[in-house]
This record gives C-alpha cells, structure tokens and sequence, in this order.
C-alpha cells in the first residue's frame, strides 16, 4: 500500500452578517449567513508543497452561522458554529464544505 497523508489548509477573512435575538437582559442568540475569501492556502504532505486542484478551488465560502453570546460587566464570550453551504472545489465528484466552530471573549468599551 502506498497511502500519503495529505494536509489542505485553508486561511479565509470571514463577513458574518448576524441577527441578533437577545432572549435576556445578557443572553442572546445568534444567526445569519457569512462570506468568506481565501487568503492563504497550503498543500502538503509535511515534507512537500503539492498542487492539487490549486486552480479548481473556488475563492468564496458561503456559510450559515449559527451561535450564543453572554455580556456581563464590559465583557462578553461568544461560540457560534458555521457550516459551509458552499462546495470549496469546482471539481466532479468532490464534496468538500467547511465547517468551523469559534470561541472568544471580547470587551466592550
């Protein structure tokens, strides 16, 4: 058998355009579509850079996210999943979406 391991790793800038929904006074419920544009792209096997559909892979990624917030004091933590609409190759056959899932703390001022 001769199997490879084969890393893909996508960088993107994301536009999330959300609506808010607080349901109390520091709860709140998230959702709406977000774009994303690729800005980096690696392809490798850990020793090798490879091109593999380098030209077939599309540079937008539509997405719905769906996610909580929680405010308290001047700070507030967020987790919100979003799941890829968009197949990220223009290739027969291949399905590949995105699916990410985020975490963070913020503060306001």
């Amino acid at each position: 058998e001769d199997n490879a391991d084969i890393e893909h790793q996508l960088d993107y800038i994301t536009v999330p355009v959300l609506a808010k929904l607080y349901v109390t006074n520091g709860w709140s419920l998230e959702a709406g579509p977000q774009v994303g544009f690729v800005v980096n792209e690696q392809i490798g096997d850990g020793d090798n850079d490879i091109d593999f559909y380098e030209d077939d892979r599309k540079e937008l990624d539509m997405s719905l996210g769906l996610g909580t917030s929680f405010k308290f004091n001047n700070f507030f933590l967020y987790g919100r999943y979003n799941a890829g609409l968009t197949n990220i190759y223009d290739v027969e056959g291949a399905d590949a979406k995105n699916s990410v899932i985020q975490a963070g703390i913020g503060l306001l001022f």
